[in-house]
């Protein structure tokens, strides 16, 4: 229909040229979320696609960026003072992941003041990142 038209012909004008290509993701926990930061692509929410799709245009990125821990679920080891932990906590949070004090299976990412320590040795173990 119109809609798809609208948005093929936006797409066709863009291709090859950074204005037009965005990522899709639903989480930051991707090879391809990596890569599209480091290349400076912006990286959009499934909602962006839905927005765009009823609109019938392309819109602004702002309000559907992925946030950068979308999908993660962080545990911190070697960092003693509780307001360096409560910060670990808000920024995460603030960013879609969620900060977990106990190290387990369910962790994907560890943040370690040393490479030592139980914690450390366990997310090795487990190719926790």
């Amino acid at each position: 229909g119109e809609c798809v038209d609208k948005l093929s012909e936006y797409i066709g004008q863009h291709q090859g040229n950074s204005g037009g290509v965005h990522l899709v993701a639903a989480t930051a926990m991707s090879n391809a979320y990596g890569l599209a930061r480091r290349l400076q692509v912006p990286i959009v929410t499934p909602q962006f696609v839905d927005e765009c799709w009823k609109r019938c245009r392309v819109m602004p990125c702002g309000d559907f960026k992925t946030a950068c821990f979308a999908g993660t679920v962080v545990c911190i080891t070697g960092f003693t003072d509780i307001s360096t932990r409560k910060r670990f906590e808000q920024v995460v949070g603030a960013q879609g992941g969620r900060y977990q004090g106990e190290l387990n299976t369910n962790v994907t990412h560890l943040v370690a003041k040393r490479k030592e320590g139980p914690k450390y040795e366990y997310a090795k173990e487990q190719k926790i990142r």
